[in-house]
């Protein structure tokens, strides 16, 4: 008889709680939708976790670079975001002119100049210098372009060659949204990098676009392309297809068979096979918080929307998003995250009462009205600052009928 691994909490509590759930196991807990049923036809996996480590990989790219408390939490961020990882750094602004800026664009020059006389020999120098992250960032739009269009002019038709993996290391290098717009203008634009990238890299574009503001954000397992059916039969779709997918990619150096394997499965999230513990996520997490608190909005909707991909079963780091977005006026995808969370954590007062405020606001006062008693259901001696704001609200509500039945 053979030993079974045990489940995992997050795994039992899934099957706990029945296929109807919100909670999903597979692919560290955002769930595949028909993997668990059999259900035909099934989803693109690559796609999928192509567009979760991007994800993830822009959420290490954002901590590497805030102040946290923990000097060794510090020192393992640091760590994890290296290599190929690449990607926007910084405020969106350019660097001083430096000593390796010049380098890098002397090289980029180079490259170009050399593919008019020797095409095959300066596509391979093109490609050499788009794999390297580093010099990559010391670039400007001026060089990125033309290593663009050599490079997406010269796609194979095969998949996941050192080509595409170039071509997104470029749009990773960006250094803001106006010139990443510049750069997928350059590669034909974003129907053209679509049809020429697949699987895992398609997934990875997606993230990127989300990232630049190029398609709208989504709130963790509503992408459609947690939708979107594999429907070629071949052996990418298997577990060895995805591992072949990501051999020198951006998440080779972070995965090991058994931790892919585990969060495939389910059995772990995104954090988990990054090392991060759960004490260290709510260490970030109150460092996004001091953000909203400073008023640095934008900053602290990056971290929680990074939190969100790596534990995408915590109702609050989705709650918080909520009222971060609510505060920015983004009130469709505040409502996601409300919806979220609480489809999580039904008795999560705060959601309640924010979503409900929304619906106020917008004179959906029946909704309004239904949210805002369950607040008072919930906390019937007012203890929450939340509930004498709904208090007053339904105060409101009721001054406005009866303004309509006077």
């Amino acid at each position: 008889m053979t030993e079974q691994t045990p489940k995992s909490i997050r795994a039992s509590f899934a099957e706990m709680l029945g296929p109807d759930s919100a909670v999903r196991v597979g692919l560290g807990g955002w769930g595949i939708p028909g993997l668990e049923t059999g259900e035909s036809p099934k989803p693109n996996l690559g796609l999928i976790l192509g567009y979760c480590m991007e994800k993830i990989a822009i959420q290490f790219r954002l901590l590497r670079g805030l102040s946290l408390e923990s000097s060794t939490l510090q020192q393992s961020l640091s760590s994890m975001v290296g290599g190929t990882m690449g990607g926007r750094i910084g405020k969106g602004g350019t660097s001083a002119f430096s000593r390796k800026q010049k380098e890098a664009m002397d090289t980029a020059k180079m490259a170009v100049d050399q593919y008019k006389t020797d095409k095959e020999q300066g596509l391979k120098t093109v490609r050499g210098l788009a794999g390297l992250s580093e010099p990559m960032r010391e670039l400007g739009a001026t060089e990125k372009i033309p290593m663009i269009e050599i490079l997406v002019q010269n796609l194979p038709a095969t998949r996941h060659s050192e080509l595409h993996r170039a071509v997104l290391n470029v749009l990773r290098s960006a250094r803001n949204e106006e010139e990443f717009r510049q750069i997928v203008d350059a590669a034909g634009g974003t129907k053209a990098l679509k049809d020429k990238l697949n699987d895992a890299d398609l997934g990875a574009l997606h993230a990127l676009l989300e990232e630049f503001g190029m398609e709208p954000w989504n709130v963790p397992l509503k992408h459609s392309l947690f939708q979107h059916p594999d429907t070629t039969d071949n052996q990418h779709s298997s577990f060895d297809g995805l591992k072949e997918q990501f051999t020198n990619q951006n998440a080779v150096q972070l995965l090991n068979d058994d931790g892919m394997e585990r969060f495939l499965l389910g059995d772990i999230n995104a954090a988990e096979l990054m090392g991060l513990s759960r004490e260290e996520l709510y260490m970030i997490a109150n460092r996004g918080y001091e953000l909203i608190e400073q008023g640095k909005l934008p900053q602290a909707l990056r971290i929680f929307d990074g939190l969100a991909y790596l534990d995408p079963i915590d109702a609050y780091f989705y709650t918080v998003l909520g009222s971060i977005r609510q505060k920015m006026n983004q009130l469709e995808s505040a409502l996601a995250c409300y919806n979220q969370s609480l489809s999580l954590q039904g008795w999560n007062l705060t959601a309640y009462a924010n979503r409900g405020e929304i619906f106020f606001n917008q004179g959906k006062l029946t909704e309004a009205l239904i949210d805002f008693q369950r607040v008072i259901a919930l906390d019937p001696d007012a203890k929450n600052p939340s509930t004498m704001r709904v208090r007053t609200l339904i105060a409101a509500i009721q001054e406005a009928v009866n303004q309509k039945t006077a």
